[in-house]
């Protein structure tokens, strides 16, 4: 509303708190003036009149990384998806493009590098530029004894924004690996996107400058003409601040300045640190909050192991043939240390044994499909790994393709005359003869005696 009044050109925003155990405000209920009454006044005497604020950066930093290319990266620790990094125009010179395709819900995207860090920093930084969605940038790093943190940076817009984190008093952090102290030195480890409920499954970002914090990284100061406001979000320190060595307390200081060319100026869309107090640029209007920590949100704890005795896998498919089209199938079951089956870390497959194809890796229900081909016969040894993790080791054969049975060919022959019985199976008619002949001579024999017979009853 203030901002939107044409005779106000710049808002500054307080969150006043009392020492002693005042209660909060500027006056009492007589109107009488309250300690904090007296600090905000002080702080408009001071900067009245002397122009608009720039935020300089009363630190020590160095570029660990300038990013300009991307040799040394990696990407092979993403789940649930595929990262591609290339080299894009950065906040300064080149900076890294991440861009991303997430296959499921819950997956991220990592952009792996080891990168020492000497000394012992209070803070980590970097300019981002997102792409406005709800995933959530995180950065890793690893102590002397190998344990990993994690910090949220948060959601960026697709404006560029530097981004600090302090190294031991961030709460939006978690770690895993170790016993959750941080043992220097340390170096930077990773960069993160964490795809969030409601993210967008595809996009890019770009990073640039990664920057390791010497010092208190809590240190807020701005320049208004030749007057630099300076103050600490908790404690004190002796710092540089534009060519002259000050004492930074939480109340604000103000002191004369001419070069504060050893001093970083900046004017990003937004700088956030998660500390004890957070300090913001937002359209080029300074916002002091002191505060306490914000935690952008919770970080996911590391995934349980993989439990070997109780994931297995088995071959679908016996005597498969090596002609590049049959195939066998790996049918691989993931299951953590809490008896949960696993779907959002893809197993790898390690082939031995000849020419091999893996046709392609599909998730089915809670399994994993592995297909495999090949043009050469002979036994196979496929080892599946998680990471470093071997889950199993399984042989199989691929035979030669069976040679096709011919069929039997007819021998033509020759056509020839319809042969002629011989005397050996020439039908023999002798005996029906003698079967005729004997039944005439035995018919004239009965009548014969029939008629002897005959005659004798006569003569009688």
């Amino acid at each position: 509303m203030l901002r939107s009044s044409g005779s106000v050109e710049k808002t500054f925003l307080y969150h006043l708190y009392d020492e002693g155990g005042d209660s909060y405000g500027l006056m009492n209920s007589g109107f009488s003036h309250k300690s904090s009454y007296d600090k905000v006044k002080s702080v408009v005497d001071s900067i009245a009149g002397k122009g608009t604020g720039t935020r300089i950066f009363p630190l020590t930093k160095k570029v660990i990384d300038s990013l300009d290319a991307t040799d040394g990266w990696s990407t092979e620790a993403t789940s649930n998806g595929t990262t591609t990094l290339s080299t894009e125009t950065g906040h300064t010179g080149s900076g890294m493009k991440l861009a991303y395709s997430f296959s499921g819900d819950s997956a991220y995207a990592v952009a792996e590098k080891s990168i020492a860090i000497d000394g012992t920093p209070t803070a980590l930084a970097a300019w981002l530029k997102g792409d406005d969605t709800k995933n959530i940038w995180k950065f890793r790093f690893k102590d002397t004894n190998g344990e990993t943190f994690q910090t949220d940076i948060g959601n960026v817009s697709s404006e560029w924004q530097y981004v600090q984190f302090s190294i031991g008093t961030d709460t939006a952090i978690t770690s895993w690996g170790g016993d959750g102290r941080i043992d220097f030195p340390i170096s930077f480890n990773a960069i993160v996107l964490d795809r969030q409920s409601g993210g967008s499954a595809s996009g890019s970002g770009i990073i640039d400058e990664i920057t390791a914090v010497t010092g208190d990284a809590d240190l807020y100061a701005y320049t208004f003409g030749s007057t630099a406001a300076f103050w600490k979000g908790s404690g004190s320190s002796t710092n540089a601040l534009c060519s002259a060595s000050v004492e930074f307390r939480t109340d604000p200081q103000y002191i004369q300045v001419g070069d504060c060319s050893d001093t970083p100026t900046t004017a990003p869309p937004q700088v956030a640190q998660a500390q004890e107090s957070v300090a913001i640029v937002q359209d080029d209007t300074p916002v002091s909050i002191p505060q306490k920590t914000v935690k952008k949100a919770d970080p996911p704890s590391p995934p349980p192991a993989i439990d070997v005795t109780k994931s297995g896998v088995r071959v679908d498919g016996k005597d498969t043939i090596a002609d590049d089209s049959a195939e066998y199938i790996l049918v691989i079951t993931l299951t953590d240390v809490n008896g949960k089956q696993v779907t959002d870390r893809q197993p790898d497959i390690f082939l031995s044994g000849g020419q091999t194809t893996v046709k392609k890796i599909v998730l089915v229900g809670s399994e994993w499909w592995i297909y495999i081909t090949s043009n050469e016969t002979g036994e196979r040894t496929a080892v599946i790994k998680v990471g470093d993790m071997q889950i199993a080791s399984v042989k199989f054969t691929f035979i030669a393709k069976p040679k096709p049975v011919e069929p039997v060919k007819e021998v033509p022959t020759s056509p020839t005359a319809t042969p002629q019985p011989t005397n050996d199976n020439k039908p023999s008619y002798s005996f029906p003869i003698l079967i005729g002949f004997g039944a005439v001579v035995i018919g004239s024999l009965i009548g014969f005696l029939l008629h002897r017979i005959k005659n004798r009853h006569k003569s009688r």
